[in-house]
């Protein structure tokens, strides 16, 4: 186990930018997400994220996401959904964006009781209130699970990028975004319903430097 997770988290260092952080922010970030089956092969999905900011002293941004996802052949599954992204600054107005987004699953490797990569592609159209454009950008993710003993705990490693496509009036500028590393541990509850804690390492790129915050992640996943 001792050594699983040390190549876990030997991935996610050799992922990390080098470079030099403008600030950073103690984050807790919270959870929940519920899956029912709607149909063969179709899965309804509603997730509820409230993020916690400012040394985690006060929610400043809640998310409001829920989904639909078509299984294609094997694990490879097609979703669309939308985002409500109410965003609160510690100085000036609230921001609401609403996000249509369009994403594509699929297993990458997998060898049985050795590890799972996995990949996750995401399409998103932001729409603020605070201006007119409409901002394309594109996620990447990639997902490492190891299985960590008979009990099915797994360990958790993934790292996400987000690019922007294009420039708007309310700030997003076409390049890099962001990128976010995470590492965990998956714990099953019981049937249906299990318990991800962990450590996520966000940064956030800006035209000169990047911010860089250190979040306390707690998902719980029920279906």
């Amino acid at each position: 186990m001792h050594l699983r997770l040390t190549h876990l988290a030997a991935v996610l260092v050799a992922f990390a930018p080098m470079a030099h952080a403008d600030d950073d922010d103690f984050q807790t970030w919270q959870q929940v997400i519920a899956s029912t089956k709607l149909s063969e092969g179709v899965t309804g999905a509603f997730e509820v994220q409230p993020r916690f900011t400012d040394d985690s002293s006060r929610l400043g941004q809640l998310l409001i996401r829920p989904s639909i996802g078509l299984t294609l052949f094997d694990q490879t599954v097609l979703s669309v959904g939308y985002a409500y992204v109410r965003t609160s600054p510690e100085t000036g107005a609230n921001t609401y964006e609403h996000r249509p987004w369009q994403q594509l699953a699929f297993p990458i490797a997998a060898v049985k009781n050795t590890f799972t990569l996995s990949n996750r592609t995401r399409f998103e159209q932001r729409f603020r209130d605070d201006g007119d454009d409409v901002g394309l950008r594109l996620r990447q993710q990639i997902r490492l699970t190891v299985p960590l003993g008979a009990a099915g705990w797994q360990a958790v490693g993934w790292s996400e990028v987000f690019f922007n496509l294009n420039d708007t009036d309310w700030g997003a500028q076409s390049g890099l975004d962001r990128w976010r590393n995470f590492v965990g541990i998956n714990i099953p509850l019981r049937e249906g319903v299990a318990f991800l804690p962990g450590y996520l390492n966000p940064f956030v790129y800006r035209s000169a430097g990047y911010d860089i915050d250190d979040v306390l992640s707690a998902t719980l996943n029920g279906s």
